[in-house]
């Protein structure tokens, strides 16, 4: 007995297409993430330079701040006894 597998299809008719290999062109002068990435990275110093300036200045404003609280209310004393109600 001749152990022959049938063959439903003549692959010698069949011209399969060559196949093209596309090359990829990178053009990096269009990279936009690049720039994003530089501008939130420049946010993100420039934040942390002003909260650096504000960490120094702290008690100089503070001290400010109570001065003019201070002012505010020896102000409002002396109207109160130069014009009572």
């Amino acid at each position: 007995m001749n152990k022959l597998k049938p063959k439903l299809v003549d692959y010698s008719l069949i011209n399969p297409p060559a196949k093209k290999i596309k090359k990829i062109i990178v053009n990096h002068k269009d990279n936009f993430s690049f720039y994003v990435n530089l501008v939130g990275i420049s946010v993100i110093i420039l934040s942390c330079i002003m909260l650096h300036d504000r960490y120094l200045n702290k008690e100089k404003t503070e001290l400010e701040k109570q001065n003019q609280l201070i002012n505010f209310h020896l102000y409002v004393k002396d109207n109160l006894k130069n014009n009572p109600l």
